[in-house]
């Protein structure tokens, strides 16, 4: 589970490996852009593979949120499953 820096409220940091470069640093757009994009593909492999029912699980971040919101419709329609997985480690299951 991604813990934000001590002393802070935030969420949409990047790596939880201290030892990395991007630690305690915002995720950028293009960041949101390729974690998104990633999932939507594999999602969809699962989904033309038909042996099992896709999801994806993606921090409940408000950037994360707006780049899903364009291709929601789809997604429920293809009875992809989403999770929002909270700062708190909380996952809330969106299913279709």
């Amino acid at each position: 589970m991604l813990h934000p820096p001590p002393g802070t409220e935030r969420w949409e940091y990047g790596s939880s490996k201290p030892h990395t470069a991007r630690y305690g640093k915002l995720f950028d757009q293009a960041q949101v852009r390729v974690h998104v994009g990633e999932a939507v593909l594999k999602a969809l492999a699962v989904v033309a593979a038909g042996k099992a029912r896709a999801a994806i699980a993606l921090p409940d971040t408000p950037r994360h949120c707006a780049m899903v919101s364009p291709v929601r419709a789809a997604q429920e329609r293809l009875g992809i499953t989403m999770f929002w997985v909270g700062a708190d480690g909380t996952v809330n299951a969106d299913e279709s």
